[in-house]
């Protein structure tokens, strides 16, 4: 029993550490995107997130069926699991709209650097924390059939 519970608490850290890397992915794909439509169209940013692909949305991890009204409202919606990417995603949503388009532009692509970065050293941490999480599990199974016997 204690076996099967550690396997199950094991494969939602693992969960949880690839969920924290989809994210960052798709926060990365979001403000690219606002970053393209701002730079063509000079959409405000409640139109931006009123005309992004539902797989761009679901990507950042938004589940809902309705839509927030704002930027704001959408990264207090999401999960945002990484501490990091939550602190850029939000410095994002409240940058959006206060500040001319030249200047937008440049911020999504200071923030999308940041996030980017975080990206890349969360997906580079993810087979080393699995790999630990596997190993961690492994030890304490085998501990407690030591304590067993």
């Amino acid at each position: 029993m204690l076996a099967l519970s550690g396997g199950y608490l094991c494969s939602q850290r693992i969960n949880y550490l690839r969920r924290r890397v989809s994210v960052s992915r798709g926060l990365c794909a979001f403000i690219r995107y606002a970053k393209g439509q701002i730079e063509r169209y000079a959409m405000p940013a409640t139109e931006i997130l009123r005309r992004c692909p539902s797989e761009i949305l679901s990507l950042c991890g938004y589940a809902g069926d309705c839509l927030p009204s704002d930027l704001v409202s959408f990264c207090n919606a999401i999960v945002i699991e990484d501490g990091e990417c939550k602190r850029i995603f939000s410095e994002f949503a409240s940058d959006m709209g206060s500040c001319y388009r030249e200047e937008q532009v440049k911020r999504c692509d200071e923030l999308l650097c940041l996030l980017s970065e975080r990206e890349k050293y969360l997906s580079d941490r993810l087979p080393v924390e699995c790999k630990l999480t596997l190993a961690l599990f492994c030890s304490a199974v085998i501990a407690v059939i030591i304590l067993l016997l």
